[in-house]
């Protein structure tokens, strides 16, 4: 990911995209939302909501052809 991707976004913004990311791998690992949402200290709506806007951007980044560092 290059600086001008998340160069608009503020810290909060970047750490929920990263907080997304650990969701996803977790759930690629096997584990359940519910658990994952547990283990980091969120509700499952909010978990979700994090999950959605980091695969948001991976995908928007694959149309670009780019790949996501973090």
């Amino acid at each position: 990911m290059a600086t001008a991707d998340v160069a608009h976004l503020d810290t909060e913004e970047v750490e929920d995209l990263a907080a997304g990311r650990e969701i996803d791998e977790a759930l690629a690992a096997g584990s359940t939302l519910s658990e994952v949402a547990r283990s980091i200290g969120y509700t499952e709506a909010v978990a979700s909501d994090l999950l959605g806007k980091f695969r948001e951007l991976r995908e928007s980044l694959a149309a670009r052809s780019q790949i996501p560092l973090f």
